[in-house]
């Protein structure tokens, strides 16, 4: 019997010590979990305002692109046209003529001088485009000197990576398009003071356009959590707001002639980035063509 008891105590006292250790230790887990939430959210935080802050940057850099390839492409044009013109000139000489100018090449091929007809002293530009590369490839956007390349998505990545261990992909995915869409919203509430039209609209498009590069990136580097009908959306929101302000500029015609050309050509070319993505223009396009004929007129009349 006194070992019969002693058993009993012995399981009793084990008992309430086991549920102790399990009370302990889901408190300890809760815990666990409160502070990678807490430290996780903050990291979250930091990267949205980086992102925020990035946004004008990265456009600025991607325009720059375009505006280099633009120029590449245009000097390259030049070229093929010249030599397609010396090329019909000297079709019309006589053959004696046309002998004399192929010994004057060789004689400037022995002196160093390129006899290549499809190549000139300044092919190739200080920045060394060539050919038409006009074009917007997704090499750019990372890497060193590429228009991301001040913005870490590796914090994105884990913190999404963390939530999802924890059970709560979904809840960190809708958190990230509500806070996404809150900075949208926030930046196209902005009028920008009493600064001249073409600095508040250049400044306002630029956060846009850097907006979208930076979904697009999220979009192909992760997996499920925006989605392309997500940037549409964005987008659309967005352009309403630049057809709006961009057409009561042009209903106003405050100091037109003195910004239409800058307005125009920043708008050109944003829509080229944006085109890239697939996004509309159509809408900025049809302002931008109205704008030019009235400044045609303008000066018609002038």
């Amino acid at each position: 019997r006194q070992g019969l008891t002693k058993a009993s105590h012995a399981e009793a006292a084990n008992g309430v010590g086991g549920k102790e250790f399990d009370r302990w230790l889901v408190e300890a887990i809760s815990d666990v979990r409160l502070r990678l939430l807490s430290r996780t959210g903050e990291e979250f935080n930091k990267w949205l305002l980086n992102a925020r802050t990035q946004q004008r940057s990265v456009a600025r850099r991607k325009l720059d692109q375009v505006r280099r390839r633009m120029k590449g492409a245009a000097g390259t044009i030049a070229r093929h046209q010249e030599t397609l013109k010396r090329v019909r000139e000297d079709w019309g000489l006589p053959l004696k003529d046309m002998l004399a100018k192929a010994l004057e090449g060789s004689e400037q091929g022995r002196e160093g001088k390129s006899t290549n007809p499809f190549e000139r002293e300044d092919a190739g530009g200080a920045d060394g485009e060539n050919g038409f590369a006009v074009g917007l490839r997704e090499d750019d956007e990372d890497g060193k000197d590429g228009v991301l390349s001040d913005l870490d998505f590796t914090i994105l990545h884990r913190c999404r990576y963390l939530y999802s261990r924890l059970g709560m992909d979904e809840t960190f995915a809708n958190n990230y398009r509500h806070q996404r869409r809150l900075q949208l919203r926030s930046d196209l509430e902005q009028k920008g003071g009493s600064s001249p039209f073409l600095d508040q609209f250049s400044d306002q498009m630029e956060r846009i356009l850097g907006f979208i590069i930076i979904e697009d990136k999220v979009l192909h580097s992760t997996q499920g959590m925006i989605s392309p009908e997500d940037i549409v959306e964005e987008w659309e929101e967005a352009l309403q707001v630049l057809v709006a302000r961009l057409s009561a500029w042009l209903s106003s015609r405050t100091n037109f002639l003195a910004q239409a050309c800058g307005i125009c050509t920043h708008v050109a070319l944003a829509s080229t980035v944006a085109s890239h993505f697939g996004l509309n223009v159509e809408p900025l396009k049809s302002l931008i063509n109205t704008a030019v004929e009235e400044y045609a007129e303008i000066l018609q009349k002038e």
